[in-house]
């Protein structure tokens, strides 16, 4: 289901119950959302005045990154896109009934906030096999009844398996390069805006804000800071990164991938924390590593680039309505509190990077590992959780889900409790 495209910039809100909004670059804001949660919506999702026992969840949405299936798994299945399709499939039924698992859900999440990997992709060759593998995973997601609801809005984090090539420099041992950015990241874009998925416009828009006006000096090409960017939604304030730029001038070492633009994200925070209630940072690499994630072969194979990993952490805690940094790369679902040192403000990190690909060996929740989504709940007090659902990760990971969606794992992200 394509939306429509138009050159013209328009912006209509048609009260709480639905919307009808074009915007330039050929999206089309899906008519079902309700005008509350569209970016520079004027709405108080967060009252903190209200205290408990009468504090409902008022606001969700759903995360997960890391979809995508293995090299070795590529000539064993027929899946165009690369995507682990029959568990893409299966988180999107999951959304959607995770409110009859948890009535304390006031409906199926508004936002879908996918961080990274959804191909497979790294081939360097001129972005045709980002082009052919990202057409096949959006023509695949647009067939989902949750997206065709038209009830939600989704937001695709750029993932290294999107951002990066890489070469086997000794037998199996491979390593990443930052292609020419204006071949894989003019894909990227154009392929997210012909499928109607939301990319930042070219003009401006009331509540959303463009990275690429802005921290040039901390990445090669303005492409790259078009990956980057932030909206308004009411009291709440969403910020994504691209954390697989190239650059190399703060360590004086060859360029590296991995930044984050800091001086963007410190202005982009001030300026949110004088109106939002609530600050949530995505991106694709996590700020620490998760437990057993291996050797890293060079900077930000693991995480963000070593040069940036506190200055980035710091960041996050000199706001104190950041109320969490979520992200993926590493297969497995966990909690991390961020620490500074002379700052009192702990920021959690929640690594939700169970989404079909295979999982890592250190991750040994209870009950067995497991695939699918996580939706964060906001209570009306300003408290934020996070559950992850899931039903168990069947060897090969392509096998079709078996077996009942539960509530696996929960942690309450902000505030962070005794801290």
């Amino acid at each position: 289901m394509r939306r429509s495209i138009s050159l013209a910039l328009v912006l209509v809100l048609v009260g709480c119950g639905g919307s009808s909004s074009v915007i330039d670059g050929g999206f089309s804001y899906p008519a079902n959302v309700a005008a509350r949660y569209l970016p520079g919506s004027n709405y108080n999702f967060v009252e903190p005045r209200v205290a408990a026992p009468a504090d409902p969840v008022v606001y969700s949405f759903a995360t997960w990154g890391c979809n995508r299936i293995s090299f070795g798994d590529v000539s064993k299945v027929d899946f165009p896109s690369t995507a682990n399709q029959p568990w893409l499939a299966q988180l999107m039924e999951d959304i959607q009934e995770a409110p009859t698992v948890d009535p304390s859900l006031p409906g199926v999440p508004p936002h879908l906030f996918f961080t990274g990997d959804l191909v497979l992709n790294e081939e360097n060759d001129n972005a045709v096999t980002l082009n052919k593998q990202l057409s096949a995973w959006t023509r695949f997601f647009e067939q989902q009844p949750l997206w065709r609801s038209q009830q939600n809005l989704a937001f695709l984090v750029l993932g290294n398996h999107e951002a990066l090539y890489s070469t086997q420099i000794q037998p199996n041992v491979w390593r990443e390069y930052l292609p020419d950015t204006s071949v894989n990241l003019q894909t990227w874009i154009g392929d997210l805006r012909n499928a109607g998925l939301f990319v930042p416009p070219d003009g401006s828009l009331a509540g959303v804000h463009k990275s690429a006006a802005s921290s040039m000096d901390e990445v090669t090409s303005k492409l790259e800071a078009f990956g980057s960017y932030s909206i308004d939604v009411g009291d709440l304030h969403f910020v994504v990164l691209n954390t697989d730029t190239l650059n190399g001038h703060l360590d004086g070492e060859k360029p590296g991938i991995g930044w984050v633009q800091l001086n963007w994200l410190e202005q982009d925070l001030t300026a949110a924390e004088k109106h939002a209630d609530l600050i949530f940072v995505f991106g694709h690499k996590p700020a620490v590593a998760f437990p057993g994630s291996g050797d890293e072969a060079q900077p930000g194979d693991l995480h963000i680039n070593d040069a940036q990993v506190q200055p980035f952490i710091d960041t996050l805690n000199r706001h104190p309505k950041v109320a969490a940094y979520i992200c993926a790369h590493a297969h497995a679902w966990g909690v991390d509190r961020l620490v500074s040192s002379g700052i009192a403000k702990q920021t959690t990190q929640l690594i939700a990077g169970n989404g079909g690909s295979i999982l890592q060996e250190s991750w040994t929740p209870a009950g067995g590992t497991y695939f699918g989504p996580t939706i964060v709940k906001v209570y009306r007090s300003g408290r934020v959780v996070a559950d992850s659902y899931g039903r168990s990760a069947p060897n090969p990971i392509y096998t079709p889900p078996t077996g009942a969606l539960q509530m696996r794992q929960e942690a309450q992200l902000y505030p962070l409790v005794g801290g």
